[in-house]
């Protein structure tokens, strides 16, 4: 995914496979402090590409600062992808993130994936138990991801299966100095 992003707006590129798919995206987003120092967060992000249309995204996220470096959270989002049989996706996560310096943190996730198109009703896919941890080696700019953990399929019988996946990403233009643990 290649893209230039100017405050809410975002137009790129995305390869699937070699073939590259055209794109615009624009993001609202706004945070409520709620009592007893939780937050809750509501975002949307709609995209449209050029082959695989429109790809549609609401999240609304409760957060807690549980001290200085952690946060726990309950995240919850539902997509909407044209492309695959008008694919709709909700996600319900339990996350607890703990920043370990201000270059590194982990995350600890329990979620549960539920999917639904035109050839199937919803239901639940899989859930999810894992742990990813992230570091920037260099700067604030070039990092690596680190994501384990164990998948719990429908089509498995739920039966536990481990999953490993490594990212290498960069951050270009005006990327953050440091970590902050508000913005994971």
């Amino acid at each position: 995914l290649l893209g230039l992003t100017k405050g809410k707006s975002r137009v790129g590129v995305k390869f699937r496979g070699i073939s590259p798919d055209l794109f615009i995206s624009y993001k609202l987003f706004d945070d409520y402090p709620l009592k007893y120092q939780f937050n809750f967060h509501i975002e949307n992000k709609i995209m449209y590409f050029v082959d695989y249309k429109l790809d549609n995204t609401l999240q609304m996220n409760f957060s807690k600062m549980v001290n200085d470096s952690m946060r726990f959270s309950f995240n919850n989002s539902y997509r909407f992808q044209e492309e695959f049989n008008d694919r709709h996706k909700v996600i319900h996560s339990l996350n607890l993130l703990n920043n370990l310096d201000y270059k590194s943190y982990i995350n600890y996730s329990l979620s549960s994936y539920s999917t639904n198109d035109n050839t199937k009703s919803f239901g639940v896919d899989y859930y999810y138990a894992g742990t990813s941890y992230k570091n920037f080696y260099y700067k604030n700019w070039a990092y690596y991801k680190i994501d384990t953990g164990l998948t719990f399929r429908k089509d498995n019988n739920f039966d536990a299966k481990a999953r490993a996946m490594i990212k290498l990403g960069i951050l270009f233009g005006k990327s953050k100095s440091k970590f902050n643990i508000k913005d994971n």
